[in-house]
């Protein structure tokens, strides 16, 4: 009993002390940082919708580059 009571006391004490209650009620209670997540994850979601596909492949460049230095040489 008398265990209990000290406990409670001192874990009072502690949280006063390390001001836990204000810590906990960031962690837990929602605030300015959840909502810039929030609205980051809106925006994310947004632009997957919105992409595409790129328009040339790695066998289109490859095919440009070819063509690039084709023409290049032509031009020497």
């Amino acid at each position: 009993m008398l265990q209990k009571l000290l406990l409670d006391v001192a874990i009072k004490q502690i949280s006063k002390k390390f001001k836990l209650k204000k810590l906990m009620d960031y962690v837990e209670k929602p605030n300015d940082a959840d909502d810039r997540i929030d609205k980051l994850e809106l925006d994310v979601h947004s632009l997957k919708r919105d992409s595409h596909p790129p328009i040339f492949d790695k066998h289109d460049y490859k095919d440009l580059v070819k063509r690039i230095r084709k023409l290049e040489k032509r031009r020497k």
